[in-house]
Formats: C-alpha cells, structure tokens, sequence
C-alpha cells in the first residue's frame, strides 16, 4: 500500500484511468487488491473526485455473490476509508471506526501501521481540533476511543493518546506536566515504529524548549531526527520535520533558512491527506512576519480562512487572526490592528489556548497589553498577558537573539501560569 500511495502521487488520473478499464468480475476476483486501490486514490485525491470511486466499490461489493465473510469485510474496509471522508469531523469519524472495528473484528488488511496518521502535519491538535468541538473534549475523546482505530492499523497512532494530552498541556500552559506525557507517548510510539509521532513529540518538546527560552536547544533536538527520518526510508515524513523545524525557527526570529518548497507561493493541494498544507500557512507566515514582510502577511492572513475549508482547523483561524493582527499593527497603527486582535482572543480564549498566541510575543504584546486595560478583567487574559510578556522578552530581536536561559522571575512567572495563578492570584 506505501508504494501505491506513493505512485498515485505521481500520476493519479492515469492510474484511475487504467483501473476503471478492469471488468466488476476482475475486480471481485480480489477484493482486497480492489480496496487497496481505491484507498490510496482516497489519500492523494480531491474529496469531490474520490468519492464515486469509494462508492462504486461499495456498490459492487454489497451486490456480490461473494461469500458473506468477504462481503463483511470488504463492507467494514469501506466503513474505514468513509472516515477519510468525514475527515477531521472527530464524532463522525469516531462512529465509522466503531462501526468497522465490529465488522472486521478488530483488524484491517489495508490500515497498517505504516500509515502516516497525523496526515503530514507535526500537531495533531491542529488537524483535528473545529469550532464544533471544545479542546478539552477533543483529547478526552481520543484518548478513550483512539484504540479502535489502533486496532485497525495495528498500532497505528500509538502513543497519539499521550501526545495530545500533551499538546493541550503544552497549549493551555500547564508546562510543567508537559514532558511526563510526551516520554510515554515516545515510548509507546517507537514500539510500534511511528515515526510520525516522533516528530510530534520533538516537536511539541521543541516548543517546550522555546518557552523555556531554549532556541538553540529546540532546533538542535528537531535537527537530531533528520538522520533517523532519512533511514527510515518513507519521503512523506521529511516535509512533516521541515515545518517542525519552520515553526520552531519562527517562533525565536530565525526563519531565514526555511526549504525551498516553504518559500512558494502557491502552496495549495488537494489531497486529504495532505493537512501539512493547512500547517505551512502557518509556517510560512510566521517566516514572513520574522522577515517583516508585513504587507504579504496580512494578504496571507486574510487568505487563510478561505484556503482552509473544508477542514476549517481552529488553530489555522486562530493563527490566521493573530498573523493579520500581527502584520496590521507595523502597517496602520495599534487602533487599527486591535479588533483583529480580539477576534483572536474569542477564538483562543474558547479553549483557554494560550502558548500559540503568546508565540508571537513581542508581535502581538503591545496589542494584548491594551485589550487587557481595555477589557473586563478576567484571569484568561491575565494568564495570556503574562505568558506573552515572556515570549517577548526571550525573543526581543528580530534574529531571535536571547541573553541565555530563563531568569529567575520569568522561571516564577511560567509556574504560576502552569499552577492557573495570575496577576490576582
């Protein structure tokens, strides 16, 4: 299934072209074989193309005089692979899994554990997270009902559970309790060789590492797994630790040196599979915004929203906002920049996110300073105004340049915020 993946990359049309020539009772022949095909047009292809391939199969199968155990689970394959189709709908996806868990009895034979579950992107969080579902839900959610999906792929996703568990630690600013969670999730995950989730894990650590004022320390551990990426053979992952690294580089002012495919301009796909596209809006405009090219960060900014549909990932919105905020107040002034601002505030405040936003620090700081005399005080925003102040003064310079290390208040003021205190408490 990898290498068929990877062809119907290359040359999708030709390949649907050849196999819609094969006769129905070629196809019932081997079904399994007919399901693997179908699958990996379903990973590279438009929703609105693959659809009436995944249907046509469906059709067939359920109309076979195939004996009952095939037709079971070729009906529990198409359960699985409509998934992809109500992709990063968490409850509706959650349902097809159940539904082909039972009819397979717990095992797939086109899921492995080779496939790559995060779909390109190095947070989980963003793939999956939508204005339908509260943050809190979403991790509880996975944690308790990502083991049928495990089972299916036979450990694919493993350790997914305690990743994000950590991301929403890490997001919601209880660092302190961040790493406990990303070692298992690191265990569990090279047990089953996912190296997807290594690369979220890193990531999500590098990120740690950053707010601890560790840039050096945060690209090095992401550079680390470069050589390991490469033994592994699988040249899907190799973007997924580009935008790591991207991101991570943004974050601290050092976003000269990102890869060549970052630096396009047209960087839409539209593969399903494919959320790293989403993901590189975000990377590409913090590069933007550390080179201060304000005037095609706010044109981004504004762009997202649309680019991200269907999947409509909160974090890309959020990002989105604090981009265009980020980019309107060099451009127009504070006054100008501030209700951009607090609609990303709405957005994050919804699932008390606080570390993507404080990521912009001194960007954004001026601006977050003013909504809070400005607004009802509340402990979000006290919470959001420290973390920021901090981020800021870790990454003063536009290269990123940092004294060395935390100080002692800032040491104070990360536990604090990691405890639920504030300025009141």
């Amino acid at each position: 299934l990898k290498q068929s993946i990877e062809l119907m990359q290359i040359i999708p049309d030709a390949l649907v072209g050849l196999f819609a020539k094969i006769p129905a009772p070629v196809r019932l022949q081997c079904p399994t074989g007919c399901l693997h095909f179908v699958y990996a047009y379903l990973t590279v292809a438009d929703p609105a193309k693959a659809a009436p391939l995944l249907f046509e199969a469906e059709a067939l199968f359920s109309a076979s005089d195939l004996p009952e155990v095939a037709r079971r689970r070729a009906a529990g394959e198409i359960l699985l692979m409509k998934s992809l189709l109500a992709f990063n709908k968490i409850r509706a996806m959650r349902e097809l899994y159940v539904q082909a868990h039972t009819l397979l009895e717990g095992r797939s034979d086109i899921s492995h554990r080779h496939l790559n579950w995060t779909f390109g992107c190095p947070h989980v969080g963003f793939v999956f997270l939508r204005e339908e579902l509260g943050y809190a839900e979403l991790v509880s959610l996975m944690e308790r009902d990502l083991r049928y999906y495990q089972d299916l792929g036979d450990g694919c996703s493993a350790g997914g559970q305690e990743l994000l568990r950590a991301e929403y630690l890490l997001e919601t600013g209880d660092l302190q309790k961040v790493e406990r969670h990303l070692a298992a999730a690191q265990l569990v995950a090279e047990e089953k060789d996912q190296h997807s989730t290594v690369i979220a894990v890193h990531f999500t650590r590098a990120r740690l590492l950053l707010a601890e004022g560790q840039p050096t320390e945060a690209a090095g551990l992401l550079g680390g797994l470069e050589g390991r990426i490469f033994k592994c053979g699988r040249r899907v992952l190799h973007p997924i630790l580009d935008l790591a690294l991207g991101y991570v580089r943004g974050c601290s002012g050092q976003a000269e040196d990102l890869p060549d495919w970052l630096r396009q301009k047209d960087i839409t796909l539209p593969h399903i599979i494919c959320q790293r596209i989403n993901f590189t809006y975000v990377v590409f405009g913090k590069a933007l915004l550390a080179q201060k090219e304000y005037a095609r960060l706010e044109s981004l900014a504004r762009a997202v929203p649309d680019l991200l549909r269907p999947f409509d990932n909160s974090f890309g919105l959020l990002h989105a906002r604090a981009m265009e905020a980020a980019a309107q107040y060099p451009l127009y002034g504070l006054e100008a920049a501030l209700p951009t601002l607090c609609r990303a505030v709405g957005l994050a405040e919804k699932h008390r996110i606080l570390l993507s936003l404080a990521e912009y620090g001194r960007h954004l700081l001026p601006l977050i300073e003013t909504l809070c005399v400005r607004s009802e005080k509340s402990r979000y925003l006290e919470d959001l105004l420290l973390m920021t102040r901090h981020y800021a003064r870790l990454y003063k310079s536009s290269s990123g340049t940092n004294a060395g290390g935390l100080t002692r208040r800032e040491k104070e003021i990360l536990h604090l915020v990691a405890k639920g205190k504030s300025n009141a408490g």
